[in-house]
């Protein structure tokens, strides 16, 4: 079975090209690629500070299909002239779905205003998969107290929600509860939706044992979860190497594959050991260098971030600049002759590359660079997101590349020799 990665996209939580991402759904030729979106944007009916596109957000509820809203939605922003003036494709991206609850925005905004009880958190169960059944989500991740990785400006400033944030760890307890009331609401209304356990821990050990208790959940309750959803290393730079068992001489990039490998495949085992195949997907963990790595060792899905922001956070103005990926493969799946394999570049930095992606067949770099670098709004919009589409195919690519049977191997003769040194070294070391 092919990994799925999860590209995210804060529909209702941007009003530039956040929104601007789905009216090119119809340049967007992926199958293994799919797309997460977040509870907290979507629902027009939980109270948020600052809103975006409320008024076609609200029209989700008549819809059975997030995929034919998501059309609506394109048409509608393309009325509103969110988009350069392209000829539009007949066939439109139907991605594979994730919905998760965006509980860290919720937490923030109880905390923030003193409403925050367990309770009410618990309350929100129901509402949450029924909003999923309801537009067909695939998959759900289920509602838990869960650490914010990123912050908008604002967030952090209240020492409330810091001391909250701080304690999260601590809530093992209500974690469990919240899963349990998952569980009982699915034992008595039937649901197509795959809904994914998170499981959370500080080390190896405490991971199996939160799974451990997931499994006896389950067994009380006589209902099962689809899968698990391993949470908490996103942010690999904050985790203790020793705890970890990290090499000391690895960089931030091995540490997070090394991590993140080693945790999938503890937890893979231990399901096997019980005759266990279900789903395995990595939260927030799935930057593109790790893929072969959490693949190998049974890793079904993940999502990240990162080629979103690499690709939007940046300006015209200044220093600050959206980032290029240097791509690692073809479309035979052979390896380009670059440098800098899989490592993101500032766009005015990016010269000489090979690539003949969807993106850079129409477009080639200094094309990228002047739409970035346009006075026309529209057209800098465009190429963030035409960066974020260019990156979503070398996933793509990876995926099909990981089908190989040899392609570990692989990974370490390519052009580029530190890549190479990098992967070998995570190799030996992953394989012992």
């Amino acid at each position: 079975m092919k990994h799925i990665f999860f590209a995210t996209n804060g529909l209702g939580g941007g009003g530039t090209n956040v929104s601007r991402f789905v009216v090119y759904f119809d340049i967007i030729n992926l199958k293994n690629v799919g797309l997460l979106l977040n509870y907290y944007y979507l629902n027009t009916d939980i109270p948020k500070g600052t809103a975006f596109d409320q008024d076609i957000l609200k029209e989700i509820t008549q819809y059975s299909d997030i995929n034919k809203f998501l059309e609506k939605v394109s048409e509608h922003f393309i009325n509103k002239g969110r988009r350069v003036p392209l000829d539009q494709q007949s066939k439109i991206w139907s991605p594979k779905s994730i919905l998760d609850s965006g509980i860290g925005n919720i937490l923030r905004d109880m905390v923030v205003n003193n409403e925050y009880t367990h309770e009410k958190i618990s309350e929100l169960i129901n509402d949450y998969h029924v909003f999923a059944e309801n537009v067909s989500f695939e998959y759900v991740v289920a509602l838990d107290y869960a650490l914010k990785y990123t912050h908008k400006k604002g967030e952090t400033e209240s020492l409330d929600y810091k001391k909250f944030s701080s304690e999260i760890a601590a809530y093992e307890e209500l974690n469990l509860d919240l899963l349990e009331t998952t569980l009982g609401f699915r034992k008595t209304n039937r649901m197509k939706q795959k809904i994914l356990a998170p499981i959370h821990g500080y080390d190896y050990n405490s991971y199996i044992s939160n799974l451990n208790q997931i499994l006896e959940i389950e067994m009380k309750v006589g209902v099962k979860f689809d899968g698990f959803a391993i949470g908490g290393i996103a942010n690999t730079r904050s985790l203790d190497s020793d705890t970890w068992k990290v090499p000391a001489h690895f960089n931030k990039t091995q540490k997070s594959g090394f991590i993140n490998a080693s945790l999938t495949n503890e937890i893979k085992q231990f399901l096997l050991e019980k005759d266990d195949e279900r789903w395995i997907h990595i939260l927030g963990s799935g930057n593109i260098f790790n893929i072969p790595f959490i693949t190998m060792f049974g890793g079904d899905s993940s999502d990240c971030h990162s080629a979103w922001r690499r690709a939007s956070d940046g300006s015209r103005e200044g220093t600050s600049r959206s980032k290029y990926l240097i791509p690692l493969l073809d479309s035979n799946l052979e390896f380009f002759n670059n440098r800098n394999l899989l490592k993101y570049i500032k766009i005015d930095e990016v010269s000489n590359i090979k690539c003949e992606c969807s993106v850079c067949s129409e477009y080639n770099i200094e094309e990228l660079k002047k739409l970035y670098f346009s006075n026309d709004n529209e057209c800098h919009y465009y190429s963030k997101i035409l960066l974020y589409i260019h990156s979503l195919n070398q996933y793509e690519r990876i995926i099909e590349f990981s089908q190989k049977p040899d392609y570990i191997s692989l990974l370490t003769k390519t052009p580029d020799n530190e890549f190479n040194t990098k992967c070998e070294e995570l190799i030996n070391t992953l394989l012992g």
